[in-house]
């Protein structure tokens, strides 16, 4: 009687934790999925312009040169967020504000990630407290900066900022964090 009691209380264990969905957390490609899905879908083109501080005169708003991002793309590969996008620049400070063309890629650490808040003025923001997110140009400028913000349109979902957030986070407990191999 008492194995027939055992058996069924497992068996019926069993059957509700395959009836009633899932009890585990999301894997980490699953993660990974979502974040795409959301982040390809709420992107927008977006117009980033440089500022300058001229002296003596104080004139915090002079435009100098003007971004505008098109085509841009989102995927991880291994431990890092990859931005790539088509970049058209118009520089004002040259005479007759020369444009170029030249495509974009962002790498961001994943395990470096700040984990405060990933959006920013109706952008997503990312920015690292070690290590910097690099930025290479094809037409062969390359920097480092502690921080980028892309913009997006989140309004459209309940709490999404939240959920957003909540989900970069959970992506990071996956990453570890490199291991150098100098002695300081």
């Amino acid at each position: 009687m008492k194995i027939s009691i055992i058996f069924c209380t497992i068996v019926f264990t069993i059957m509700n934790t395959v009836a009633f969905g899932q009890t585990s957390n999301p894997t980490r490609k699953q993660t990974e999925t979502w974040l795409l899905e959301k982040m390809n879908k709420y992107v927008s083109p977006i117009s980033e312009e440089d500022k300058q501080l001229e002296l003596p005169q104080i004139n915090y708003s002079k435009k100098t040169a003007e971004l505008r991002y098109s085509d841009i793309r989102f995927e991880f590969v291994d431990d890092n967020l990859i931005i790539r996008a088509n970049v058209t620049k118009t520089d004002y400070n040259q005479d007759g504000n020369p444009v170029t063309t030249f495509s974009r890629k962002v790498t961001i650490p994943l395990y470096d990630l700040d984990g405060n808040n990933y959006f920013y003025y109706s952008s997503f923001f990312f920015s690292t407290i070690h290590t910097f997110i690099k930025i290479e140009d094809s037409n062969g400028k390359y920097e480092t900066t502690s921080c980028f913000r892309i913009s997006c349109k989140t309004d459209s979902e309940f709490e999404f900022t939240d959920r957003f957030d909540k989900a970069m986070n959970y992506l990071r407990k996956f990453v570890k964090k490199p291991k150098s191999t100098e002695i300081f």
